[in-house]
């Protein structure tokens, strides 16, 4: 009766981990890998530089520059389940009430864990320029490193459309959201709302996230 459960209810955890994660696929992250995540690693392709651009000569052509392509492999080796007795009830005789209580908490719990480890990946940023002030932000630069975020990403010729992010801890939101510089955008369209953008400064959608890189 286990077994069956496990089927039944599978589909249920997985739709609310969906929709509870802050780092979704292609919102946070993209999804263009090589390989099959089945053989236990991935590999995602690096390309660090733009084309280059030069002279034409109507003659000649241009001259051939060349581009490679370095890859960083992700080893696809963390699993993670619920398996929880509940209550001492047999799988079959569990209330339909608690059940649907105990799926939803589950799907947090799995979203949560989720989460945290995917935004300490991120926060492994080595050689790369963040912020330079490592002390705690206030009402009055908070908004003040957001923009200086801005101008390192526009720097780096990160593109300016729509799709920058900024994961804000429940900390940095209260500090950021008293400055009236930082209004929360009323027409964000329900696209973005449905995916938990709470707001938009500066050219970022602002995801508030328990785990986060931004304090």
């Amino acid at each position: 009766m286990a077994h069956i459960a496990q089927e039944r209810y599978s589909t249920l955890v997985d739709e609310k981990l969906r929709n509870t994660l802050v780092t979704k696929d292609n919102l946070i992250f993209n999804t263009r890998y090589e390989g099959n995540p089945k053989a236990g690693k991935v590999k995602v392709p690096v390309r660090d530089t733009e084309v280059e651009v030069k002279q034409y000569d109507k003659q000649n052509g241009a001259a051939i520059s060349t581009g490679s392509t370095t890859y960083f492999d992700i080893n696809i080796d963390i699993d993670e389940a619920v398996n929880e007795m509940i209550d001492g009830y047999d799988a079959a005789s569990v209330p339909d009430g608690i059940t649907a209580e105990r799926l939803d908490s589950a799907g947090y719990s799995l979203g949560l864990s989720m989460d945290t480890k995917s935004v300490r990946a991120l926060e492994e940023t080595a050689g790369i320029t963040v912020a330079a002030s490592k002390t705690a932000c206030t009402d009055s630069t908070a908004y003040k490193q957001v923009l200086a975020a801005k101008r390192v990403q526009s720097r780096m010729g990160v593109p300016n459309d729509g799709k920058r992010w900024l994961l804000a801890s429940p900390e940095f939101m209260e500090v950021l959201l008293t400055d009236d510089r930082f209004v929360k955008q009323g027409d964000l369209s329900q696209e973005l709302v449905q995916s938990g953008v709470v707001g938009r400064i500066a050219g970022y959608n602002v995801f508030e996230s328990n785990n986060t890189m931004f304090e």
